[in-house]
């Protein structure tokens, strides 16, 4: 035991070692130590902990200055072997090669204990840069716990590593702890291991910004591959994907802390950001507010189907207010409920998406069952303006391929709106305020939007129900709705609640117009279509009969649609072959509410009578019917 061992219990100027430092197998052999302070320390070559505690070590009870070694640093197999740390603080440490495990508890570590109890001197670290790699990875056996990793309870300086930092199987192996992290400088790439919290960054307070050339990727350990902060975090950049891994929240940005002493930063992902099968896995979540977001994809694991396998993989989140978030291509759920998906517990500033917004595609669906909140974009307040260049794409699961908010400022979507079989998949809801306008480029075929308050207007080439109806409505008004070409198996109805009941009196439909486009033959038509405000259907479940029922109070005044342009023609449901049954729910449709003020087909005024309640006029002998039902 302490065979080598150079030590001191007074004040050290400087050692320099023109060599290396080589532990042995007894405790505390091959090591420099001091129980003051130390100045200035420089190795020429490596430090190589052994299979003796502390072998190999590079050690103060009181502060050091500096630490060059110019070539790597090794842990062995005796606990702390191979480490350079102060019980205080340390200056500088600067690492020529490598900082490598191994299977020694902290073994290749650099370390600043805890709090010095006679002055009350923080522990902290100035800076640590790394010339070669942070590895936790050992060929052979598993690496000890906190094993090739920078430590320290208090502050830590800039620290810069020139190549990866990487896991491995120990738990905390390769990682950077500390209370505050000052910055991040990473030129290779941050990979996780197999064991629990390998290839971490985390700060307990605060997290400074953060860059990272290449890839952060999660391990199958729970946790590894990831970045941390109990509190606040600067800005992100990371050149390469984000990956989840196999084990639970791996691969992923967070904060942790109370959500009014947590944010994060501008995070952004020149790659993309990828669930893997862990829960969580692949991911960034702030538990305060979230400045920004931009990535290429995101994407939720998409493999084969297993229970629980990727659940809220591949997603954005806030429990607070979040900024614009910008996907250069598609997001796309996977094989996992909630996976692939955007949620703020607050206002979302902005939703840009290069590509297409997807409940799931290709056979995602048919090997999982109904994923639920797949594909979805949920804030909890305000949603600023959405650009979507492609398609909004619901699937068979609940709440896929939908954007939910409080409201809705404004939607572009390039190309279609597709409903899936999933209750309320592919559309838009504002759960409490209006929608602003909405422009779909392509086609709305099933799907849906639905206002709590208000529908500003929609334009559209077409609509058209799917494996159900579509459905545009609002709680109170409805603006304007122009289709270019058709509208058939759909429903257009103001005063209906998000429960899909109509309880509002009085509600407003603006203008409908239907043909707007450049006309071809038969292109121009509406089919199996309901235009009503505030109305009920009657005993026979139709509108446009006899027995369609006012939702007027006596005193917030008539419910109205003001014009239904049809540039074309009225096509009825009998006779014809309709291949999707179950979306026509009776024979009968109708323009309803108390007060229709002008039906115009294909240039013709239909004639109303003036009066209450005596308006019921089949529109050229179709099923479709103006019925108004309590004229003022």
């Amino acid at each position: 035991d302490r065979s080598g061992l150079v030590a001191s219990e007074g004040v050290v100027g400087s050692i320099t070692v023109e060599g290396s430092v080589f532990g042995g197998s007894g405790s505390h052999s091959g090591a420099l130590g001091s129980s003051s302070a130390i100045g200035d320390v420089k190795v020429s070559g490596d430090v190589r902990g052994n299979s003796g505690s502390r072998s190999g070590q590079i050690v103060s009870e009181a502060k050091i200055r500096s630490v060059a070694v110019d070539g790597s640093v090794f842990g062995g197999a005796g606990a702390q072997s191979g480490a350079i740390g102060s019980f205080v603080a340390l200056g500088p440490v600067t690492i020529g090669g490598d900082l490598v495990a191994g299977e020694g508890a902290f073994s290749g570590s650099i370390q600043a204990g805890a709090e010095d109890s006679e002055n009350g001197t923080p522990a902290s670290i100035t800076s640590v840069t790394i010339g070669g790699d942070i590895h936790g990875l050992l060929p052979d056996g598993v690496a000890g716990p906190n094993a090739a990793s920078i430590l320290t309870d208090g502050a830590l300086g800039p620290v810069t590593v020139r190549g990866d930092v990487r896991g491995g199987a120990g738990d905390s192996v390769g990682t950077i702890f500390a209370n505050t992290i000052r910055s991040l400088r990473i030129d290779g790439s941050l990979l996780g291991g197999d064991g629990e919290s390998s290839g971490v960054i985390q700060a307990t307070v605060t997290l400074g910004p953060a860059t990272i050339a290449h890839d952060v990727a999660g391990g199958s350990g729970e946790s590894s591959g990831a970045l941390r902060s109990g509190g606040e975090m600067g800005a992100v950049r990371i050149s390469g994907t984000l990956t989840g891994g196999s084990g639970d929240f791996s691969g992923a940005i967070e904060t942790q802390g109370d959500p009014a002493d947590s944010s994060m930063g501008a995070i952004r992902i020149t790659g993309a950001i990828l669930g893997g099968s862990g829960i969580n896995s692949g991911s960034i979540h702030s538990s305060g507010k979230l400045a920004t977001v931009e990535a290429a994809e995101l994407r939720g694991y998409a493999e084969e189907y297993e229970e629980n396998a990727g659940f809220g993989s591949g997603g954005i989140s806030s429990d607070l207010d979040m900024g614009a978030v910008k996907i250069v291509g598609n997001i796309l759920g996977g094989t996992g409920d909630e996976s692939g998906k955007i949620v703020s517990g607050g206002k979302l500033a902005s939703l840009t998406v290069g590509g297409s917004i997807s409940g799931g595609t290709g056979d995602y669906h048919t090997t999982a069952g109904d994923l639920d909140e797949i594909g979805q974009v949920f804030a909890f307040g305000a949603l600023g303006a959405v650009k979507i260049t492609g398609s909004l794409l619901g699937n068979d699961g609940a709440h896929s391929g939908e954007i939910r908010a409080a409201s809705i400022k404004s939607v572009s979507i390039g190309s279609d709106l597709l409903g899936g079989d999933g209750t309320h998949s592919g559309g838009l809801t504002s759960t409490s305020g209006d929608i602003g306008p909405v422009v779909i480029g392509g086609g709305m075929e099933g799907g849906y939007m639905m206002s709590a308050d208000m529908l500003t207007s929609l334009k559209v080439d077409r609509v058209s129900g799917g494996g159900t109806r579509a459905l545009i409505s609002a709680l109170r008004e409805i603006g304007t709705v122009t289709v270019a070409e058709f509208v058939e198996f759909t429903d257009i109805f103001a005063g209906l609640n998000l429960d899909g009941e109509f309880t509002q009196p009085a509600a407003r439909i603006g203008t409908v117009t239907i043909g707007t486009g450049s006309h071809h033959e038969g292109a121009h038509f509406i089919l199996a279509t309901n235009i009503v405000a505030s109305a009920l259907p009657g005993a026979d479940g139709d509108f446009g009969t006899f027995d369609d029922q006012a939702l007027s109070d006596g005193e917030s005044g008539p419910s109205r649609i003001g014009s239904v342009v049809i540039n074309g023609e009225i096509h009825d449901p009998i006779g014809q072959f309709i291949e999707e049954e179950l979306i026509v729910t009776g024979l009968n449709f109708g323009i309803v509410a108390d007060h229709v003020v002008r039906v115009i087909v294909a240039g013709q005024t239909i004639a109303q009578q003036p009066g209450a309640k005596n308006d019921f006029i089949q529109i050229h002998e179709s099923t479709l019917a103006i019925n108004e039902l309590d004229v003022d």
